[in-house]
Formats: C-alpha cells, structure tokens, sequence
C-alpha cells in the first residue's frame, strides 16, 4: 500500500476573468482567501484549514446549497 505523506483540504471557485469582480466580492465579504490566474480563467483559493474552519463552514451551515430532490 502507498504511504500517505499528507494532505490538503481547499475551496475554489474558477470563473471567467470577466467576472473577477464576483469573486473579489466574495473575497471581501469573506475577509480571507487568494487569487490564482491561468489564460481567461481567475481562480479564488480559500486553503487555510483555519479560514475554512472559521470561516466557510459557517457560512455553509447558516446558507446550506439548495440541491433538487
């Protein structure tokens, strides 16, 4: 069996560069987070366990995602 040096837990979202301004919108709102670049796309990074923790876990539980049935 391989052995597992580590792990990473991390959120993204990656939209056009069009719509950078949802993202840095996000990323005020949220008080945490990074950006990537690749070609046309911008990437937001939220890879700190802490943030992730403190900060988007919460907001998932007070905002849970509207699946359909």
């Amino acid at each position: 069996e391989g052995l597992i040096i580590g792990f990473e837990f991390l959120f993204r979202i990656c939209l056009h560069v069009d719509d950078k301004n949802a993202l840095e919108h996000i990323k005020a709102t949220l008080g945490c987070g990074r950006f990537t670049s690749d070609r046309n796309t911008i990437t937001f990074v939220i890879s700190s366990i802490e943030d992730i923790k403190e900060v988007l876990i919460p907001v998932f539980e007070e905002f849970p995602l509207q699946t359909p049935p």
